[in-house]
């Protein structure tokens, strides 16, 4: 009853109403992506924040991703939160299949969120965005992978970097690899990959 009055709500009571719907335990993510359309940020701010917190469906990813991408300062912040927050059945999946077709802003969130949910599953996806990405693109998964540091990635980002040519790209790429070597648990077989490379 209270969602189909929701244009009719300030936004504190869009607020409350929201909440109240999370804490009731029934399905809140209609009162989210009514809250997500709403003129007002920090009502938009709010979904963000109440999707990060919930085991939600995979669909939601391209609502988050867009605000993260495109929203106010704030919603862009809590968006990004949301997208390294979110959990449930197939997110990591869906987080990434939506790269693979995403604009750039979105993509560049979304590679950026995959190094803050530390998913070291998502080293190969980095790897081919950091190799054949925009620059925007490229400097966000090579930050996420100097976050993950997975040393099977210590050969792929020397050929990585030996192709770049961008200053600000090699210098992520040169972080990226340093990470890697001091991650790796065994720094003679990294120095070793290193040496070969």
């Amino acid at each position: 009853a209270c969602l189909r009055q929701w244009d009719s709500f300030p936004s504190d009571s869009a607020i409350a109403v929201l909440d109240a719907y999370l804490a009731s335990g029934t399905d809140g993510l209609p009162a989210i992506q009514l809250a997500a359309q709403s003129a007002d940020v920090s009502v938009r701010v709010a979904a963000w924040q109440a999707l990060g917190k919930l085991a939600v469906p995979s669909a939601a990813i391209s609502l988050v991703c867009k605000a993260a991408a495109h929203g106010d300062a704030g919603e862009r912040a809590s968006a990004r939160e949301a997208l390294v927050l979110m959990h449930g059945t197939g997110v990591r999946e869906a987080l990434l299949s939506h790269i693979e077709n995403a604009e750039q802003p979105e993509k560049v969130e979304l590679l950026r969120a995959l190094g803050e949910r530390v998913d070291t599953t998502a080293a190969d996806a980095l790897l081919l965005n950091a190799a054949s990405g925009s620059g925007p693109v490229r400097l966000a998964a090579l930050e996420s992978l100097r976050k993950l540091a997975v040393p099977k990635t210590l050969v792929p980002l020397f050929d990585i970097a030996a192709k770049l040519q961008a200053e600000d790209e090699s210098e992520a790429a040169v972080k990226a690899i340093g990470a890697v070597c001091q991650s790796s648990g065994d720094k003679d077989k990294a120095t070793r990959s290193v040496l070969a490379a």
